[in-house]
């Protein structure tokens, strides 16, 4: 049985089209979780002032214990 050549062409297509997809799709969420956090961050250390004491005992402490918060390789 003979395949056309345009068979394996499509295939590599699709293949590479879903690729780029999915890089796109976790550097979007990434992003998300990146802005989410320092939401987070910002509404913790700010309470309620005008201006945060930034540098202060959250984001050092949450510095000190990244490893333990996530396990992942960026």
């Amino acid at each position: 049985m003979l395949i056309h050549p345009s068979v394996i062409t499509d295939i590599k297509s699709i293949i590479a089209e879903s690729k780029e997809k999915a890089i796109r799709a976790v550097d979007h969420q990434r992003t998300l979780m990146y802005w989410h956090i320092g939401k987070r961050i910002f509404e913790e250390e700010q309470k309620g002032q005008e201006r945060a004491d930034y540098g202060k005992y959250l984001t050092k402490y949450i510095a000190s214990v990244n490893a333990v918060f996530c396990d992942y390789r960026a």
